[in-house]
């Protein structure tokens, strides 16, 4: 029968055979061949039984546990189960220890594994249904325009050049959330094809708010640069991702600013080999409970008012990709009805 092949059961009957052919062989001798007194016999025999009995059970364990264990355990590691091991795994004396707590260790690393794989299950989930709820809106209202000009509104010169212009509108807002998911992803998946080089921030900043300038008059929103424009604000960055940073802070602060004198106030601080950027608006502010939020894709504090102004909730996201390609710090804190105020750190260029 071959080692591996023993059962306990088989072990268990082979060893009280032993230990029991043991203890009669010693009894025969010290009763039958030396004829030694009955006292002495059983001290012989039980020094001699406990000895056997240690010797059949370390040879057991060593033979049938431990080296089973080793095997296993050896496997584990050969398949870099429990980490990387370039060279052959040796144990201390002490293998069973050694198990229990790399089992301990792979069991732990793996409830992390489970749980991480549940939120972002959770998220694909959430994720789908937010893409299909952004592209279903627009889609439905696209299709009651067409329906409505194919039923003989395309000839009443009152609603057809109307609808059209609706409909431009809605594919528009569909193009936008299609391409800032594209941002997105590329984002993710190239997040370290960032083009670096030396740029003027302040000069950045005076191009974005000209393109931002008309909007703000619509909103009646001012925007103030409180930074000095005489300072070298020179950086390392990505100029253009910084731009699209720029945009979608300010065009946030726009959207949801709706007092009379609303204000958006920009200005750079020094701290130490970076420069900080703050976008300070005093529009509706954020709720506490919504500001560990605010970065998630599809996020809205207001939705309705998100949508008329045809934010696609991902500005923010983008904005926080970008800031963590450059390996640099993006915050916010806000409080309802006075305001909100983003910041966000890039690196001084130093000649």
């Amino acid at each position: 029968m071959q080692r591996k092949n023993i059962k306990p059961r088989t072990l268990a009957l082979a060893a009280s055979a032993i230990v029991a052919l043991l203890l009669g062989v010693i009894l025969y001798l010290c009763v039958v061949v030396f004829r030694l007194q009955s006292s002495t016999c059983i001290a012989i025999a039980v020094l001699a039984t406990a000895c056997g009995t240690y010797a059949i059970i370390l040879a057991a364990l060593n033979v049938f546990i431990y080296d089973k264990i080793k095997i296993i355990y050896k496997m584990i590691h050969d398949f870099k189960v429990f980490g990387k091991a370039d060279k052959p795994k040796y144990f201390a004396n002490d293998v069973i220890d050694e198990v229990e707590r790399d089992t301990l260790t792979y069991m732990e690393a793996k409830e992390k594994e489970i749980i991480q794989l549940k939120n972002m299950e959770n998220f694909r989930k959430e994720f789908i249904g937010n893409v299909a709820h952004e592209l279903k809106t627009p889609l439905t209202t696209i299709q009651g325009y067409i329906l409505t000009l194919l039923d003989g509104g395309i000839y009443d010169n009152d609603i057809n050049v109307k609808y059209l212009q609706r409909t431009a509108a809605n594919v528009t807002r569909m193009i936008g959330t299609v391409n800032d998911l594209d941002e997105i992803s590329r984002l993710e998946y190239d997040k370290h094809q960032m083009l670096f080089e030396k740029f003027n921030l302040y000069a950045l900043l005076k191009d974005v708010i000209e393109i931002l300038e008309e909007k703000a008059k619509q909103f009646g929103v001012k925007i103030i640069v409180e930074a000095n424009k005489e300072y070298p604000y020179y950086v390392l960055a990505d100029k253009e991702n910084i731009r699209k940073v720029f945009i979608n802070l300010i065009d946030n602060a726009i959207k949801y600013n709706d007092k009379k004198d609303g204000q958006i106030k920009i200005n750079f601080f020094e701290i130490d080999d970076n420069y900080m950027v703050e976008v300070a608006d005093n529009g509706i502010g954020i709720a506490e409970e919504h500001l560990a939020r605010v970065f998630e894709r599809f996020f809205r504090v207001d939705k309705d008012r998100s949508r008329k102004t045809g934010g696609s909730g991902l500005g923010l996201a983008i904005v926080k990709h970008i800031i963590d390609a450059h390996g640099q710090t993006l915050s916010v804190r806000s409080e309802v009805g006075k305001g909100t105020t983003f910041s966000f750190t890039l690196k001084k260029f130093k000649s």
